[in-house]
């Protein structure tokens, strides 16, 4: 009995000389009682979402939303922009008559596939024509290009000069296989606006020359191609992305009534933007079925603009926005931490030009991006032996 009231006031000795060293580090807890008041999350919060967005994604939104899916997006391969590339859903064959060495034609190409640029403000500053030829005669052709023209919604017609005549159209080694020939490459249209806002349709007018009769039943397929670099402004262009997200576990751990009682969730974003794109951001918290609980806070909060050099449009040097720490009460993260989705909204203008404090056309690459960083830290009461918490 004697031995056990030893332990009991070694113990207790012990325990008052580790509180009395705590109340001189912390003097707070004097007013607090015995209860110790403790941050326990590491030293920069729980990670809870890496969520990155690159320009491609930004632009194969334009596309999704698009009527009339009749174009797609690709890469420029020589500078790697982000493009729109337009054609023809299906290859336009012609045919001749059953004997010629000379033959004349006009084919023409509606432009209403251009349509949904036209209400997405892209505002194009060159367009890129190639046009490839499938051959499945054995017989050679030489072309020569007599006119090509678009016209415009009020009916004027315009010319796009274009040299074909040092072109030779291959042949195909046996009949009914085809053969490729690239007839123009990559050919430089300045100024497209025209054709891509008020365009209504492409007129090709050229002609065939060729030393021998070609078979009898074959044909010329053409594949006109029109390449359009993505310059454009955007005003308010509103993207939503979903990551799930585990606040229950959160809770259960640093809320164990028996032992921890938590005071307040701090939540800390970090965007890191490398988009030409000046912005708003809003976080909001959703249940299974997507249903809101509650946002991060009740205004948006603004996201800097990288600034493109004005020669190449390229960003070097991506601009971090730092938010101030956003805390809520435990009564209030007790209602949102059955969220099982976070949604990010973000709504995306143009950058304002410097010089003229105006919105600027802007150009996406493969290397543009925006992460955003989003973690929290737990502020608890200790009600009792901390080593009863497990984590």
């Amino acid at each position: 009995m004697k031995h056990k009231s030893n332990c009991f006031l070694i113990v207790a000795i012990i325990a008052m000389g580790v509180l009395f060293q705590a109340c001189l580090k912390d003097k707070t807890l004097k007013d607090k009682g015995f209860n110790m008041h403790v941050n326990i999350s590491p030293a920069y919060g729980i990670p809870l979402v890496n969520l990155t967005i690159e320009g491609k994604d930004i632009v194969n939104q334009i596309n999704k939303d698009s009527a009339t899916r009749s174009y797609f997006l690709d890469y420029d391969p020589l500078d790697y922009d982000l493009c729109v590339i337009t054609y023809d859903k299906t290859n336009i064959p012609f045919f001749f008559p059953q004997t010629f060495k000379q033959f004349d034609t006009t084919l023409t190409y509606p432009l209403d596939f251009f349509s949904d640029l036209r209400k997405d403000g892209w505002e194009p500053r060159q367009a890129f024509l190639s046009l490839y030829v499938d051959n499945k005669y054995t017989t050679d052709f030489r072309p020569t290009i007599k006119k090509v023209e678009y016209e415009n919604l009020l009916g004027i017609k315009q010319s796009i000069p274009i040299d074909l005549n040092k072109i030779n159209i291959i042949q195909a080694s046996l009949y009914g296989e085809f053969k490729r020939t690239l007839a123009i490459d990559g050919f430089i249209i300045n100024n497209p606006m025209d054709i891509v806002f008020q365009g209504r349709e492409l007129t090709l007018s050229f002609g065939l020359e060729t030393t021998n009769y070609p078979d009898f039943g074959g044909s010329l397929n053409l594949n006109p191609i029109i390449k359009v670099p993505a310059y454009f402004k955007l005003n308010n262009f509103v993207r939503r992305d979903t990551t799930a997200v585990n606040l229950t576990e959160i809770a259960n751990v640093f809320n164990d009534t028996s032992v921890a009682n938590l005071q307040n969730v701090t939540f800390y974003l970090s965007i890191v933007n490398g988009l030409p794109l000046r912005g708003e951001l809003q976080v909001y918290f959703v249940d299974e079925n997507y249903r809101l609980i509650d946002s991060i806070q009740k205004q948006e909060i603004n996201l800097l603009s990288a600034i493109p050099n004005a020669s190449d449009f390229r960003v070097e040097t991506p601009l971090t926005t730092t938010p101030d720490p956003i805390t809520i009460s435990g009564e209030r993260f007790d209602k949102i931490k059955n969220a099982k989705y976070l949604i990010f909204k973000e709504t995306f203008s143009s950058y304002l030009d410097p010089a003229t404090n105006t919105p600027s056309d802007i150009k996406l690459f493969k290397s543009n991006f925006i992460t955003i960083l989003l973690s929290c830290k737990i502020d608890t009461h200790l009600e009792g032996d901390p080593s009863e918490i497990s984590y």
